[in-house]
């Protein structure tokens, strides 16, 4: 019998040896702890609910609702059917692909939404991990990349959202192009590859347009790892090594060019132009904006503290010295140090000078597309999820960092334990400064409120405060924050939309009537204004008025939510009770779903049915 403890032969110690020495251990144990990891970092954002923009696409989005809206997903914005009239520039067939199958799967029940984009996120930590495997060649390396980028907290706001997979799926599917082009033209000259990776880059494209820079990522991989190992063909004597060099990098990207170039063509049938303008400003106003807010991104990623869904960031009119030369500087200084440290590595480590360059080169390009200030929403120029796909490169770059700075250190400082013991520290941090951000996601009240401390000169994070407060029932503190947004602008008609919407919930319908008019008469393209007026005026007893506005609502969006009903209603208030029946039809075949419809068509029969005269209630409903 062996005492607990005593071990004579050594058989533990031999068996513990011969495991770790295991190459299917070895291999496979850096990979299971980066996706362990970072499920485990994000497991509490499986108990939120619906937050952000979940609600309109997923509780208020019937075309998710069946498979035969599948050709709408692909004919127009992923806004289309919710706001059909509005502007936006979110081409994402793919992404309401992924709405659709969650549908399916889970209903409306948030658990299994969020455990989706948890999966999601770990799956792109996964082959991230093996990209910067791929280009460093070192297990250490790659379980640092893999580490930063699952734990950064910067991707909180991208993963405790349960609509907003486009991120994830977008870098998903190019990283996973890259791997594959890599395989094809390194490692096994695989054509099947090839058509794997263009395969790859088309379902990027239709997750998110940032997939077009995937084109010059790969020319860029082309070049900089042409002469991988040391391999230099032989070159015609009428062309010469850079030449060569560059001919075959643009040869690289050509499959990718054409899927880029189906892609816009898909996009310009889809939605009539390539992007819409939503914020017109001159383009010397948006070039000297772009220092100030390239350098808000790298503070995130450097220093990722006081992170929020808005900031103070304001565009640069004019060239000062801290929103204009100080940036400048700093990026200027930057950009000189990825110089020295890509010569200075490639003295010591050629393949580190490549990862570098390459992911140097990977932040660059994937910044680039949402620097275009004049297609995004105004005052909404930084977010954290626009550094998703960036970050990429950023971890790499570390990743590399963190092995020269332990080569710099003192012998001493490089043993194994030391090193291990400082890494999950660090990690131990990210981790935990990832699961306190997560909380800020916990409802809206809370995110909004955060949102609000963080930027309190930011229009939208105070329009957006105001307006969960209205949702909530708060209608006091709502108009608070409603008419200081309209001190900024007294004309930014979704506040007085808000205005209106709470005096309507306060049972003042004459000042709810006076502020919905005025919403409509500056945004006559908003189908809820006219709807909500309509309510207010029946409230009011002037049911030809509330019928035309909800004739009016219908004719913009002929499926918002409950038009049909409140148009039913006003012909009721009439004693139209047959044309009332049809619009609660054409309600219920909208939503089969819809309980308010049901009993509102109960209702309608027995008044039809019945031979008395007298009114009868009739069940409340808010468009």
């Amino acid at each position: 019998m062996t005492m607990p403890g005593h071990d004579p032969a050594g058989v533990l110690g031999e068996r513990k040896a011969r495991f770790l020495s295991d190459f299917r251990w070895r291999r496979w144990w850096p990979g299971a702890l980066v996706v362990a990891s970072t499920f485990f970092a994000y497991s509490a954002t499986l108990r939120f609910g619906y937050i952000y923009d979940d609600t309109y696409l997923i509780i208020s989005n019937n075309s998710i609702r069946s498979w035969r809206f599948l050709p709408v997903y692909f004919s127009g914005h992923i806004w289309s059917y919710v706001f059909p009239m509005g502007k936006f520039n979110s081409y994402r067939p793919l992404l309401s692909i992924w709405l659709r199958l969650n549908y399916q799967l889970f209903g409306l029940h948030p658990l299994g939404w969020h455990l989706t984009i948890v999966i999601a996120h770990v799956a792109v930590t996964y082959v991230v991990y093996r990209l910067a495997q791929t280009l460093t060649r070192e297990p250490w390396m790659a379980l640092a990349a893999g580490l930063l980028f699952g734990l950064h907290p910067v991707h909180a706001e991208t993963i405790s959202e349960a609509a907003w997979a486009d991120q994830p799926l977008g870098t998903f599917f190019m990283v996973a192009a890259i791997l594959a082009w890599w395989r094809s033209h390194v490692e096994q000259r695989n054509h099947q590859w090839q058509v794997a990776s263009v395969a790859f880059a088309a379902l990027a494209l239709l997750s998110k347009e940032t997939a077009m820079v995937l084109p010059l990522l790969i020319s860029a991989l082309a070049w900089i790892y042409w002469r991988n190992d040391g391999a230099v063909p032989n070159l015609p004597e009428s062309e010469s090594e850079s030449s060569l060099r560059f001919r075959t990098a643009l040869v690289a990207g050509g499959p990718y060019w054409a899927a880029v170039g189906a892609y816009v063509f898909l996009r310009l049938w889809a939605m009539k132009v390539f992007a819409y303008v939503l914020y017109a400003m001159p383009l010397s106003k948006a070039l000297l904006s772009v220092p100030a807010v390239v350098a808000m991104y790298l503070r995130l990623l450097v220093w990722p503290v006081g992170l929020s869904c808005y900031y103070d960031t304001f565009y640069v009119s004019a060239p000062g010295w801290r929103d204009f030369g100080l940036p400048v500087l700093l990026l200027a200084g930057v950009c000189a140090l990825m110089v020295f440290w890509r010569r200075r590595t490639g003295k010591s480590n050629p393949r580190d000078a490549r990862a570098l360059a390459f992911a140097f080169t990977w932040m660059v390009l994937t910044i680039i597309p949402v620097l275009n200030f004049r297609y995004l929403p105004k005052d909404e120029i930084v977010h954290d999820r626009y550094l998703y796909l960036p970050s990429v490169g950023f971890c790499i770059l570390m990743a590399v960092g963190f092995r020269q700075l332990r080569e710099a250190l003192p012998q001493v400082s490089r043993r194994r334990p030391a090193v291990v013991v400082a890494a999950m520290v660090l990690f131990g941090l990210l981790g935990g400064a990832t699961i306190r951000q997560t909380f800020f996601w916990t409802d809206e009240v809370t995110l909004r409120t955060r949102a609000h401390e963080t930027a309190p000169h930011n229009i939208s994070a105070t329009f957006t405060l105001a307006d969960v407060l209205r949702v909530d029932k708060r209608y006091g503190q709502a108009m608070e924050f409603y008419r200081e947004v309209l001190q900024h602008d007294p004309e930014y008609g979704p506040a007085i939309f808000g205005m209106g919407m709470c005096y309507f919930g306060q049972g003042n319908y004459p000042e709810a009537v006076r502020y919905l008019v005025r919403t409509c008469s500056l945004m006559p393209a908003e189908s809820d204004a006219f709807a909500n007026l309509g309510m207010a005026l029946l409230h009011l007893g002037r049911a030809r008025e509330a019928e035309e506005a909800l004739r009016a609502a219908l004719l913009e969006f002929p499926h918002g939510k409950n038009y049909h009903l409140g148009l039913a209603m006003a012909l009721e208030a009439q004693g139209r009770l047959g044309e009332a029946r049809q619009e609660v039809l054409a309600g219920i075949a909208e939503d089969t779903q819809n309980v308010q419809a049901k009993e509102l068509l109960r209702h309608l029969d027995q008044i039809m049915e019945s031979s008395s005269a007298g009114p009868a209630g009739n069940p409340a409903l808010k468009p």
